[in-house]
């Protein structure tokens, strides 16, 4: 059995403590040695910035499409809705879906069916 050091510590342990330790110091004496907390302007990397601006010109230039994936799933939605509801008149639980077993299923897809028209 390999002996580490100190007593039997295994290296990667020993590392992640004194990196703690540096950690534990550092937030003690940052008032008193101010260059530990500040550092140049120049260093900053922008990524929110270029996320941003990522995201506005993915959302401008495929807009189309997600578009068109729900206009799609309005007519997927309305098709099953309106199956729900002829299972519903054919079973004469005209008022009362709630009772048949896909009554939760219908009342989600009730539910759902508005909700593509959030994205107009």
């Amino acid at each position: 059995m390999k002996q580490g050091f100190p007593a039997n510590i295994p290296p990667a342990l020993l590392v992640w403590i004194l990196a703690g330790l540096a950690a534990i110091v550092t937030l003690f004496y940052r008032t008193e040695l101010p260059w530990l907390v500040s550092y140049p302007e120049a260093w900053v990397i922008p990524v929110i910035e270029w996320a941003n601006t990522a995201m506005d010109w993915f959302v401008e230039n495929f807009r189309w499409f997600f578009k068109a994936i729900a206009w799609l799933l309005s007519w997927v939605m309305s098709g099953v809705l309106a199956l729900l509801i002829c299972h519903c008149f054919m079973h004469g639980n005209r008022l009362d879906c709630g009772r048949m077993e896909s009554g939760y299923i219908f009342r989600l897809l009730t539910a759902l069916h508005g909700s593509h028209r959030l994205l107009d």
